[in-house]
């Protein structure tokens, strides 16, 4: 190339001055623009990904090929989650289910249709079911949908959440109402983790709660962010329990701490005034745990009173207390 020749050319980079938001690896011919695919080249791949799932073994719709061509093309997980949700027929190779205790037999059987493998991960207590037609016993709601022979269960038996005071409160109580437990091993012992505090009537129960938990924030909180602290009470409680204990906490907290506790959202409040149906699957340093007799009273069932009072007990890692008055102690044995 002479000189003058090279004076006169200019690179042209293609793209250039344009955005991208996404690169993607393309391996089929482009008609038009970049997001319209070759009908044939498309053909060609799903039918290579059908022969692949065909030999593997793997059809029947656990996996399509058109999900197999979509995954090698780079295709988005958020379009994926869009057709199965658009598509009643669409079936997964594997599901896993977390507070498993909660589903219902239909509920069951939704998810069967939905994973013709029946193939499960399945993570859940029988002892902390609040649905009322929940699971109860594993193997009754288990055999008919798998088979006696189908499914293996697998207990978990060391409690390194509880220390062994509050893990064995809360499995006498549990066992003493008809729910099913594992034999649970906690593996540390707490001094004093246990505590109750009975009050002699109605009147004196806001105060009451009020100072405890500026006891109970003074030992597990701290200002970095750690500790937690939960007030579980009767629902209809929730809402004068919450001011009378801020408002002692404004009394006697520094005025710093307590705005940056006051500031804090209700999903990660480090002191916390909630219902038994909230705290499932958390834990927190300390619980207070506000007339369970009367928690149980105005539950749709005894059953599933006795198995949220279960939840609540098993929430803390260091201190249950038991706040109620002597007429709540006439409602329930705990």
């Amino acid at each position: 190339m002479s000189p003058k020749t090279q004076k006169n050319t200019k690179t042209i980079i293609v793209g250039e001055g344009r955005g991208f938001d996404r690169i993607r690896r393309i391996t089929g011919y482009l008609v038009g623009t970049t997001d319209r695919w070759n009908d044939a080249k498309r053909a060609e791949e799903e039918q290579f990904a059908q022969d692949t799932l065909a030999q593997a073994g793997i059809g029947s719709g656990i996996v399509t090929s058109q999900m197999l061509v979509d995954n090698i093309n780079g295709m988005d997980a958020e379009l994926t989650a869009q057709r199965a949700a658009a598509d009643r027929e669409w079936t997964y190779g594997h599901i896993v289910v977390d507070e498993a205790q909660e589903l219902t037999a239909m509920d069951w059987r939704m998810l069967i249709r939905r994973c013709p493998s029946r193939s499960f991960t399945i993570v859940g207590d029988v002892a902390q079911t609040s649905a009322l037609g929940g699971t109860r016993s594993w193997r009754r709601m288990m055999d008919p949908l798998f088979g006696e022979r189908n499914w293996q269960l697998n207990e978990l038996t060391i409690n390194y959440r509880n220390p062994k005071e509050v893990s064995q409160l809360a499995s006498d109580f549990a066992s003493s109402e008809g729910l099913y437990i594992s034999t649970v091993n906690a593996v540390r012992g707490v001094p004093d983790s246990v505590k109750r505090l009975t009050l002699r009537d109605d009147s004196l129960i806001g105060d009451a709660v009020a100072q405890q938990t500026v006891e109970l924030v003074r030992a597990y909180v701290s200002s970095d962010g750690t500790g937690r602290v939960a007030i579980i009470a009767p629902d209809d409680m929730l809402k004068p329990l919450r001011a009378r204990v801020y408002a002692q906490l404004q009394d006697e907290l520094d005025p710093k701490e307590f705005d940056r506790l006051d500031a804090q959202s209700s999903w990660d409040e480090q002191v916390t005034v909630c219902s038994t149906q909230t705290v499932k699957g958390l834990e927190y340093d300390a619980v207070m745990v506000v007339q369970p007799g009367r928690i149980e009273e105005n539950a749709p069932s005894r059953i599933v009173a006795a198995s949220d009072l279960y939840v609540a007990m098993t929430r803390p890692t260091q201190r249950l207390l038991i706040l109620r008055t002597k007429d709540d102690e006439k409602l329930l044995k705990l």
